[in-house]
């Protein structure tokens, strides 16, 4: 406000407020100094000294409108000391308050000051002066913008955080909220004006409507207490329903009165629809084990039993899994079986894959043989238990058994009508030749041979190693020096079986009586393979014995050979009867790709 003189003392008053400076103002906090109607200054305080960082001459032309070496805007640029607010009041004669300048000292330091200037006048009205206060406002300036810094950077990580967040006063009125929040809405709420929830509409978890002021913001605010985790759902313009989770928390002043509320929502849909997978996923795995027929399993690597499905507890006689959980599975396993279904559980629980079998006995004594297949699952504490899949085998072994039992009488009945057919042979044919009679002997034999190696076999088919060793040896055996044999230990049918057994017999029996193997220095190789077109190929080839020449006739080994075995085995046969010695060259097609017998490798 501009100082007004009267009449009787305005000219001595004004002379002495721009004479000297009262002693009062150099123990202010603020900075004050005065000039005259021209701007040179007249006075000033300590305080000015030191914000301006000198000590400007006074009544110089030179020192005009302001003592500060240098001045500058709130945008840096250069202010001039005519442009001053000094040099405004002194000109128009009106104050000025607030202006905020920088004032740069000599040593390069600056400062921020706040300005406050007056005008003095006569009694005429005429300015013959005008006075600045001014004061530092760097700490309070500094303090801002470290605030609207501080500010700035929430409001950044506010807009990058994913989740949608929103602020409102006392009232629920929104006063903020982030981009996110308007991405979850799928709407821009009107700043003051909406309240609770920017949302279109709102839902109970159950899918019934939900009122606003029933929302969790609502209720945070209404009883003042922060709400962690409320579900509720929320419904967009585009007619999307958005399940999500709300975290309003009230916001309190230093006083302690509400002043807002702050809520962070968070958009649950993938988590939605990963729990709806994930029930539908347990529901279907669920069916399936207690739909499937075998004992689904899972034991402990200390044994115990953690689940069982509805088929397991049928096997075992229990009525329901509460009445068998945490039981130790070996109890019960049958007693002569436990010591190598702890071995397997033990392997299985260190991350082998096994399959075993063995017999258990179930809570009301019914004893079962088990078929296991087991491997390791991983449980949530990092250890490994056993998932075992079961099959009760009880009435496959029990057919087995009793098939076996068949098979094995059979055997005996057509060992003993063999036996039979021999003995009745040996009566009729007495009067025969004794090399008819013991040719007839051999032949049986051979067929026995053959058939023993079936029933061994269930009469599934042959190992060709074994039918050519066991009609050999039906020979009295053989030295592996004169008799060398060589092949793969093929699987053959049961009828290509016995007819080769026939067919190596008569060989062996000529050989042994005629050929390569009735002096001492014979010798015979028996080879076969495997060639194109699934065909086996079998040889036997003598030399060294005594010079052989076409027979006159055929006899009923040859004739057995060449026509009814050939026919038998759907191939061919044929015997060559050189010099040197006897070739017999046997072709049959094997019934399936070649398949290595179980056992060995090669002859």
């Amino acid at each position: 406000m501009n100082v007004e003189l009267s009449e009787g003392g305005a000219r001595e008053w004004a002379a002495q407020a721009l004479q000297t400076s009262p002693r009062m103002l150099d123990v202010l906090p603020v900075a004050a100094y005065a000039c005259d109607s021209e701007g040179r200054i007249r006075w000033f305080n300590r305080r000015a000294a030191e914000l301006w960082g000198r000590e400007p001459e006074v009544d110089a032309d030179e020192e005009r409108f302001c003592g500060a070496h240098r001045l500058l805007d709130d945008e840096n640029r250069p202010v001039a000391h005519a442009a001053t607010p000094m040099a405004f009041s002194l000109r128009t004669g009106r104050e000025t308050h607030g202006t905020e300048i920088t004032i740069v000292r000599p040593d390069g330091s600056s400062t921020v000051v706040e300005v406050h200037t007056a005008a003095i006048t006569d009694q005429d009205g005429q300015v013959v002066g005008a006075i600045n206060c001014f004061h530092e406002i760097t700490r309070q300036r500094e303090a801002e913008r470290k605030f609207r810094a501080v500010e700035r950077h929430a409001r950044d990580l506010l807009e990058a955080l994913p989740a949608a967040i929103y602020t409102t006063d006392a009232e629920g009125r929104i006063v903020s909220f982030n981009q996110a929040s308007v991405r979850l809405w799928g709407i821009e709420p009107e700043i003051g004006a909406t309240r609770w929830c920017g949302s279109q509409a709102l839902f109970w978890p159950d899918g019934r409507s939900m009122a606003f002021d029933e929302c969790p913001m609502a209720v945070a605010i209404q009883t003042r207490q922060a709400i962690q985790g409320a579900e509720a759902a929320l419904g967009r313009p585009d007619g999307r329903r958005v399940p999500f989770l709300a975290y309003p928390m009230p916001l309190f002043d230093d006083a302690g009165q509400l002043s807002g509320a702050v809520n962070m929502l968070v958009d649950i849909t993938e988590l939605k629809a990963g729990e709806a997978a994930l029930a539908e996923s347990e529901a279907r795995q669920r069916a399936i084990l207690q739909t499937t027929p075998e004992c689904v399993k899972i034991v402990g690597p200390n044994g115990h039993l953690r689940y069982m499905n509805a088929a397991g507890l049928e096997m075992i006689g229990a009525d329901d899994y509460a009445q068998v959980e945490g039981v130790r599975v070996i109890d019960l396993v049958a007693p002569e079986h436990r010591a190598a279904w702890q071995e397997h559980h033990d392997r299985v629980c260190s991350g082998e894959q096994l399959a075993w079998e063995f017999d258990l006995i179930g809570l009301r004594g019914e004893r079962r043989s088990m078929e296991t297949h087991g491997a390791a699952l991983a449980l949530a504490d990092g250890r490994l238990a056993q998932l075992a899949v079961s099959r009760d085998v009880t009435a496959r072994k029990r057919a087995f058994e009793h098939q076996q039992f068949l098979i094995n009488e059979l055997n005996h009945r057509v060992k003993n009508t063999l036996a039979i057919v021999q003995g009745l042979a040996q009566q009729s044919f007495r009067d025969l030749p004794r090399d008819l009679r013991e040719g007839f002997s051999g032949r049986l034999g051979a067929l026995a041979v053959a058939h023993d190696l079936l029933t061994r076999e269930q009469w599934q088919g042959a190992a060709l190693q074994d039918v050519v060793h066991g009609v050999l040896a039906g020979h009295g055996g053989w030295d592996p020096a004169r008799l060398r044999t060589e092949g793969p230990n093929l699987a053959v049918a049961p009828q290509r079986a016995v007819s080769l057994a026939m067919a190596l017999h008569e060989l062996c029996t000529n050989a042994i009586k005629y050929g390569a193997l009735s002096n001492r220095t014979g010798q015979v190789d028996l080879c076969w393979a495997v060639e194109a077109d699934r065909l086996l190929r079998l040889r036997w080839e003598e030399r060294g014995g005594p010079p052989v020449g076409e027979p006159a006739r055929r006899g009923f080994g040859t004739r057995m050979i060449e026509h009814g075995l050939a026919r038998e085995l759907g191939g061919s046969a044929s015997i060559s009867f050189r010099p040197e010695g006897l070739v017999c060259v046997i072709e049959t097609p094997l019934d399936g790709p070649a398949r290595t017998a179980p056992g060995s490798g090669t002859a």
